[in-house]
């Protein structure tokens, strides 16, 4: 039985010792390296954008990847003064499906319930930017967090 729901479990992570980058790698032996940077320098205290890279060209599914992402985000938002602003890589033109799956798995478990996400869909000279904020209910610097991604939505329609 046991067997049966494996494909439910994360994969072990290893945690970097800035506490704040995550790497895994899949039983198809395709590496993953997750990154929160801090941009609090921006001046909202715990801001930080947010990297998934996948280190090999391999495209086998694996519907672990989505728990062990959703596993990574729940211990991230442990501290209620954490927030996530993100922009959908578009060098590959895929940024669209990126989107739309990283928005599946955010509402496919319950911890989403105590998190705000605000999705933003931007056209500059014809390419499309999917861009996203997230941060607690709880937080209590919400409306500097609104006002952030205000402008950064503002700055990237301007281009």
């Amino acid at each position: 039985m046991e067997q049966d729901l494996k494909h439910l479990y994360p994969y072990s992570v290893k945690l970097s010792e800035n506490a704040v980058s995550y790497e895994f790698l899949t039983e198809n032996n395709i590496q993953y390296k997750i990154a929160f940077d801090d941009i609090s320098d921006m001046g909202i205290e715990g801001m930080y954008s947010f990297s998934l890279v996948k280190i090999s060209n391999e495209t086998k599914a694996d519907g672990r990847v989505k728990y062990t992402i959703i596993d990574i985000f729940k211990n991230f938002f442990r501290c209620n003064k954490h927030s996530v602003f993100y922009l959908c890589d578009i060098a590959d033109k895929k940024e669209k499906a990126r989107h739309r799956l990283f928005n599946l798995w955010f509402l496919s478990d319950d911890f989403h319930y105590k998190l705000i996400k605000i999705n933003e869909k931007i056209t500059v000279n014809e390419q499309s930017y999917y861009m996203s904020i997230i941060y607690g209910k709880d937080n209590p610097n919400e409306d500097s967090i609104k006002q952030f991604y205000t402008l950064n939505i503002d700055q990237l329609k301007e281009k």
